[in-house]
Parts: C-alpha cells; structure tokens; sequence
C-alpha cells in the first residue's frame, strides 16, 4: 500500500467507472491496494505456481503480472499451468471498488483456461485446480482437484466446459466450486479470444456485486449484478484478494497489466429511532425501533441505556446482518404521575435518543350500549381503563359535544383495583338524526365515541274495533316506542277515506307513552275497507276497520 491520495487519483482514472467515486462514500476506514500503473515487481503480493511438468515462469515480465505463459510440456504435451497472486495483507471487503487491467493471449484461438478476480480466506498461498478449475476451484470432472475454499471468485473464462455458455464468458463461483456457467459475453461484442487489452471494474456494497468488463479495443462493454454476501461467504470482514488462472491442454498468456482496490469498513448509522406508544402507560410495556440507514454485512449490536427510572430495557439490541432494523420491548412500571426520561441507543459513534414519557394509568374505550337512542331515552356509557386503577383512584372527565341532545355526568370515578364504570346518558327531542360525540379523559388520555340520538317513533295505532256501522264514535289509542322528550312530542294522523275522522295530530306530554283521539265514522252506500295511518318523523302504523251502511 502506498500513497493513499495518487491512488484515490489513478483508481479513477484508470477505472473510469462512476461506481469507483461513489461507492465508497461514508466509508470510514480504508485499504489501498495501487499497481495502477503496472508491476515492476511482485512485492506486496503471494504468488504460488504449479504445473503438471517442472515448468517455472516469471510472475513479473514488461510491467505485467504473469498468472500463466504459453509452456508446453514434452512432445508438446498440455502443461496445466495454474497460478494464485494474492495480495500478502488481508484487507476489508465489506465494501470495496477494484479495477484492473488484463490480457488473455496465446499463438492461436486454442487458447485456455482464464482468470478469476477472488476474495478468500483460505490463506494468502490458496491454488484452485487446473484446466476448468481456472486455479480456483476443481478441474471439470476432477472431485479431488484442489480448490480454495472461503471464497467468492469472478471469472473470465476462455473455453467452454461443460455447462459454459460460450468460450467467452463471466460469472461467479462461491467456496471453491468448479467456475461453470454463467453469461456469454458474445451477447455484449466482447470476444475474450480476440487478443485485446480489457479492463474489469467490480464494486461490492453491502450485498450487490457489480461487474463492468470493456473492451479497450473496440469500447464494447458488458455489466452484472450477482447478489453474495461476501463476508458471510468468506466468514469475516477482511479477506485475501487477488487472481487466479490456469490452463489444460490449451495454453494462453494470462497477463494483469494493472490494478488497483479500495475499501471501506462501514460503520452503521441511525437513520430512526422510536419508541411506541408514547406515551406509555405505566404497567404495559412499550416496544423501541431502530433503523439504519443501510443494512450492514454481519450482525449490528447497540447498547441501550434507559435514563427513565419507569422503565426498563434490555442491554443490547442486534439488527442482523442484512436486515434495517430490530426492535426491543420496553417494560413499564405503573406512576402516579407523568414520567418523562430518555431511551438511548449507542454503538461506536452511532447513536440515537427517544423521550419516553410513562404516563398513570388513563382511558382505553369508551363505549355506548346502543349506537342509535330514540330521543328522550336514558342509555348508558361504559369506560375501560388501561389497566385497573391504581395507585388511588382514576377519575375519567366526561364531555358530551351537544349537551342539548345528550348529556352525561362532568366525571366518573373509577376505585382503586377497578377498570370499569358505566355513567348514564340522557337525551332530549331532535328534529332528525343528530349524532354527538362523547369524549372519555383521564391522565393525559383521551377516548371518544359517538352517540346518534333520533326522533321518537310511534310504536302502534289502534281503534278498538275492526267494523262499525255509519254514524259511529269512538276512541282511539296511538303508542310511542319510549316516553316523550320533555316538552312532549306530536304525533300526525291520517284517514285513507272521509267516511273516518280522525284529528291531525296527536300530542303526547313529557314522559308519556300513549294518547288517545276521538275517532267518527260518517255514512257510507256500501262496507268500506277504510286505513288509519299514524305518523312520526321517521316511520308510520296503521289500523284498519270496516265501516258498513
């Protein structure tokens, strides 16, 4: 690692790859790596060869990283060249931007196998297999081919193996497993047998693997997204990183002409933290919320720290790895009085604070026996407490919105051990239906319902007889659901035919239920069928009699 701002400075520069500036932002701690402007030596790194003859080649030739050269072994015969360059310090890998260059190239297009770009904690001599095995993992087909475990590899891959796409490929590999698969970059018009320079420019944030690869010869470009969770994978926050190739029976010259990597640690930071209800009532818990700004790779532990003497939380808090938030409950104890105090959630630098006010115990419903009462009826109103009354006992305020229409006592008192008491509504004459709202309030606490009060209906009518003859009188009898208002209650009534008389209204003094009206039958040619209708404000009776000559 060496001078820290020139690399910030080539990075960009040789990457030129927006992800490389903006991924990092926030980071709190970094590693360098800078052979940006090639390598005229292997120092800092750990490279480890291996053939299937006693081939040896330079790792460091013209300014490039040799991984593999084109060797062969006796009578032409396939070297399975294969090769790790690791730098030698593990590094952080929770979040990190490389960029490097690369050059695949041989005599002919018979050229084998690739390079892997691999994070690892296998150690910094880790060597996969050759051939397929891309000195990652196994060789295709060859179960006891070595491979690196604790790992996660990006290939570029030149020979199609079974179950490869094309001879020019990318895509990634986890914990040592053979590099088959992937996307075909012919899709993209990059042909990685084509002999040019390219240049590869990963991001990782959080759990998000970005892959650009370019084509310097002609600027076609292909991009991926794998989802990974490299320090799950790998089991830790720093790790190995560095290359891999090899070959088969095919040779190629696996050249890194340059690279550079940065990362950084993330540190969690708050977006949120709250707690709910608030306020609490003492006695029932509450529960805390907090909530990063962005999920971190491993798990996220806060201390907490209650500076409220009525309530209690645990030590700790943990938001796992990968999720935003966690919650913790928050126990109460039961006041006598409002009892404000701070809830504090701290990791590191991060922190965050909530007011928690513990309030006495206070309203939970408040509820009417019928939501409709006709005017003038009495109903009753019951109030819950959160909890039963104590310490002493809880007075619940009452309000009614329209006193002239329904009225309730100005409180209830509701005794110690107690937590629920019922008061009485009374009601008074309305002209249609006229709701009201009542509020319940005790401790800072407040709870409504509504009650519609409506007009008094007539119940029945009735005339005493069923026929009567011409010229006949009597009385009648007209009946309410309830007792009339105060200030009485008119009732309308109504004949079908003149040959009944009856009068057009009926008045029913306060607190009455019934009322009687003279009734007269006149003379008629023939028996009339004839209907008396009696009528509120909102529904009729009727009664029917026969009327004959």
């Amino acid at each position: 690692m060496n001078q820290p701002r020139a690399y910030r400075w080539n990075l960009c520069r040789v990457a030129g790859f927006a992800l490389l500036t903006a991924a990092l932002s926030g980071a709190a701690s970094a590693d360098w790596i800078d052979y940006t402007k090639g390598f005229t030596s292997a120092a800092g790194l750990s490279v480890t060869q291996a053939a299937r003859y006693p081939l040896v080649w330079d790792s460091v030739q013209k300014g490039a990283l040799i991984l593999t050269d084109t060797q062969r072994g006796p009578n032409s015969a396939g070297p399975e060249e294969r090769s790790s360059a690791f730098y030698a310090t593990p590094v952080s890998i929770q979040r990190f931007v490389t960029s490097f260059g690369f050059q695949i190239t041989a005599n002919n297009r018979e050229m084998a196998d690739g390079i892997t770009f691999t994070i690892q904690n296998a150690g910094p001599n880790a060597l996969g297999g050759p051939g397929g095995g891309m000195g990652y993992g196994p060789a295709p087909g060859g179960a006891t081919s070595p491979s690196i475990g604790h790992s996660v590899a990006v290939k570029f891959d030149t020979y199609m193996n079974g179950g490869d796409p094309s001879t020019g490929c990318t895509g990634i590999a986890v914990n040592g497993a053979t590099p088959i698969g992937g996307t075909d970059l012919a899709k993209s018009g990059i042909d990685l047998l084509s002999g040019h320079p390219f240049r590869a420019d990963i991001s990782y944030t959080l759990f998000t693997l970005t892959v650009k690869l370019t084509d310097l010869a002609t600027s076609a470009t292909d991009l991926q997204n794998y989802t990974v969770n490299i320090p799950s994978v790998v089991g830790g926050t720093t790790a190995y990183v560095g290359f891999t190739a090899s070959t088969g029976g095919w040779v190629s010259r696996h050249a890194i002409t340059s690279w550079g990597f940065q990362s950084g640690a993330l540190v969690p930071a708050v977006r949120s933290f709250t707690v709910s209800p608030n306020p609490a009532c003492g006695g029932i818990p509450s529960t805390g919320l907090v909530t990063l700004q962005e999920a971190m790779a491993t798990d996220t532990i806060f201390q907490i720290t209650s500076a409220n003497a009525a309530a209690t939380t645990p030590a700790t808090v943990v938001i796992p790895a990968g999720s935003l938030s966690a919650s913790f409950p928050i126990t109460t104890k039961v006041v006598a009085a409002a009892t404000p105090g701070s809830i504090s959630v701290a990791r590191d630098k991060a922190m965050a604070r909530a007011t928690l006010t513990v309030a006495p115990i206070g309203v939970d419903v408040v509820s009417v026996a019928a939501d409709y009462v006709a005017e003038g009826a009495s109903t009753v109103g019951t109030i819950n407490l959160q909890l039963p009354a104590a310490p002493g006992a809880v007075t619940v305020n009452l309000v009614s919105a329209v006193p002239g229409v329904a009225s309730v006592p100005v409180s209830v008192t509701i005794p110690q051990g107690s937590k629920t008491a019922q008061f009485k509504i009374d009601t008074f004459g309305v002209g249609a239906n006229t709701p009201c709202l009542i509020t319940a309030a005790a401790n800072g606490s407040r709870r409504t319902t509504t009650l519609t009060v409506r007009p008094l209906r007539v119940s029945a009518v009735s005339l005493g007889v069923l026929s009567v003859k011409s010229g006949w009188s009597g009385t009648g009898t007209l009946s309410l659901e309830a007792p009339a208002p105060a200030g009485g209650v008119t009732m309308n009534l109504s004949s079908n035919y003149a040959a009944v008389e009856v009068p057009a209204t009926v008045f029913f003094a306060a607190g009455s239920t019934s009322a009687t009206f003279p009734v007269m039958a006149g003379t008629v040619g023939a028996k009339t069928l004839v209907t008396v209708a009696a009528s509120s404000r909102v529904n009729n009776v009727y009664s029917k009699v026969t009327v004959e000559p």
